[in-house]
């Protein structure tokens, strides 16, 4: 492991132990904007609430401006001691994503590093229990329960092993690392990356249509859109989970309350009338087709600049007109049960990118920020004959079979539910021990139940047409040495859905499901350097790699089409039943 991987390590370890002993008022005054350090060590960050984006966007943007990686690396042992603890974690992250000097640099996992926002405050606690009981005693002990949420009573329940994956989750808060709404500072002007507004809306209505297919696959209806938000929300949620520190819970929320204005900052309070004002803003927008900006002029409302203005990024058309519909929507959702402060509560975890998709209540959320672009995509023409089809190639077959399993049953893929093990002593917030003659931290194991799969492969006859001399003289193709477990300059990596995750988990009779292939032009979507994670991530300072509509060819309206027809229409298209069988939980050994 190289040195920089290890400073990496380092930053995030036993948080508390490496703060410096002097006192940090005079750096603060010395080198530090006068925007960084409002927020309190101690008080909860929300990336949803602007003042606390803004003071990580300076703390990461000051970090990625630093010449040398050397100041880079003293500058982070200084901050600490200085920066609330979220705010800390975050911008660090960011800025090590996005300098230079430390690219193909891997993070170690935010569901190791800051285990409160992903494992139960009983799960913590007994860790901390074990940990203390056995300081040097690691061989042969048990690993920690994890301790349930809910019961059954709750039918949101049925999907919380899903909806609480720590991958999963984790890979919503890095996503949000590698794509801050607050931009980027490149010379003098603040940006988003290309397509950001696009895939922002491309990233999470795929994690809405996915946690649709698995609600259904538990008897559950899809989810249904939160429209109407003078009516009560059914769902309550409790996550059982402490914030960074372990000082405050992440408040619960119980059935029925209603949403309230937000006066938790007296002076920037957060109301419903005005969020809706906005909303119906974006609403003319999607219609008219035409976004305002500051001076009036016009714009055309495409999807990147829809996106922007949903979650309001320092791309937006036009912030004051348009709002902050998805990050407020967020805060007051998070702040529903104590709106102005008064009892002093964490807030709830929809505040929070790392521990959101835990409550049914984000998906909700989501399906109702997912039906503006919707609305827009509906007033897009259909894709043309031309933009679908192919020439001169046909899919003959798809097949897909199981690998690895005694059950080889043909277009049929398996799932299980298994056991998976996270030492969770890595904590950066807790407390080191006062004796310096004592071990380093000991393992510290906690066992949970994941949905896995049996491992798979396609296979897809095609015939492709025969390219020409030229056309094989100019093709374009992957770069040489790109290895397995390789992380390029280019990358993001480990950014992307969890693997484990990469199939629904079925039902015990099998979930019936069509598999759709389709074969395009290379030329035309450019989809270079293709790697695990592009497709939600895309490429570190680059184009996203692929020159087509995200969703494409499913992301527009098609006129009396269903999959058969739409595959019978063009021989570049092949679909195919599959059934996907969950086959129950396999307990380790």
């Amino acid at each position: 492991m190289n040195s920089k991987q290890n400073d990496v390590l380092s930053f995030f370890d036993n948080f508390e132990a490496a703060a410096p002993a002097s006192a940090p008022g005079a750096f603060i005054r010395e080198v530090l904007p006068p925007n960084i350090g409002r927020l309190a060590r101690g008080e909860h960050f929300s990336v949803f609430k602007r003042e606390h984006a803004k003071e990580a966007a300076s703390v990461y943007n000051y970090l990625i401006s630093l010449d040398s990686y050397d100041d880079f690396k003293a500058k982070v042992v200084k901050f600490r001691p200085l920066l609330n603890e979220g705010i800390y974690m975050y911008a660090i992250s960011m800025a090590l994503l996005h300098r230079a000097d430390t690219v193909g640099i891997l993070l170690p996992p935010s569901w190791q590093i800051n285990p409160k926002s992903y494992f139960t405050s009983e799960t913590i606690l007994h860790a901390k229990r074990e940990a203390h009981c056995r300081q040097d005693v690691t061989v042969g002990s048990k690993p920690v329960p994890f301790f349930s949420t809910g019961t059954v009573r709750d039918a949101e329940f049925k999907l919380a092993w899903w909806r609480e994956d720590v991958m999963l989750n984790g890979h919503h808060y890095h996503w949000h690392e590698v794509y801050p709404y607050e931009g980027t500072e490149k010379g003098n002007k603040t940006e988003t990356k290309d397509r950001q507004g696009e895939l922002f809306y491309y990233m999470h209505q795929q994690m809405i249509a996915r946690y649709d297919a698995e609600r259904l696959g538990v008897g559950l209806m899809r989810v249904e859109p939160y429209v109407n938000w003078s009516r009560p929300i059914q769902e309550g949620y409790n996550p059982h989970l402490t914030d960074y520190y372990g000082s405050k819970r992440f408040s619960a929320r119980p059935a029925n309350m209603f949403l309230a204005d937000s006066w938790q900052d007296p002076q920037k309070p957060v109301l419903v009338s005005e969020l809706m004002y906005h909303y119906n803003r974006l609403l003319d927008a999607v219609n008219t087709g035409h976004f305002k900006k500051v001076d009036n002029e016009k714009i055309e409302v495409e999807i990147d600049s829809l996106g922007a203005a949903v979650e309001s990024s320092c791309s937006s058309p036009n912030k004051a007109l348009y709002g902050s519909v998805h990050n407020d929507g967020h805060d007051l959702l998070a702040q529903v049960t104590d709106p102005d402060g008064r009892y002093k509560s964490a807030g709830g975890v929809m505040g929070a990118t790392e521990t959101a998709v835990r409550d049914p209540i984000f998906f909700r959320w989501h399906k109702f920020i997912d039906n503006l672009f919707v609305l827009h995509k509906l007033n897009l023409k259909s894709y043309t004959h031309e933009d679908l089809n192919l020439d001169g190639v046909t899919i003959h077959s798809v097949r897909v079979n199981v690998t690895n399993s005694e059950n080889c049953e043909e277009s049929v893929l398996t799932t299980r539910m298994e056991d998976f093990t996270v030492d969770i002593s890595h904590d950066m917030f807790l407390d080191p021990d006062p004796d310096p003659q004592a071990s380093p931290n000991t393992p510290v194991n906690v066992k949970v139940k994941k949905i896995n799969h049996d491992h798979f492969e396609y296979k897809i006859v095609i015939k492709p047409i025969d390219l020409t001399y030229d056309q094989l003289k100019n093709r374009k193709f992957g770069k040489e040495g790109e290895g397995e477990g390789t992380c390029l300059a280019d990358r993001y990596c480990e950014c992307g859905w969890p693997e484990h995750m990469l199939l629904p988990r079925g039902t015990e009779s099998g979930m019936q499901f069509d598999l759709f292939v389709m074969a395009t032009d290379w030329s035309l979507d450019s989809p270079d350097n293709l790697d695990r994670g592009t497709s939600y991530c895309g490429l570190k300072d680059e184009k996203y790699p692929d020159s087509r509509s995200m969703g494409f060819p499913f992301d527009r309206e098609m006129e009396d089409e269903t999959i058969d027809t739409f595959t019978t229409r063009f021989p570049n298209m092949y679909s195919t039943p599959i059934k996907i069988k969950y086959t129950g939980y396999k307990a380790s050994q």
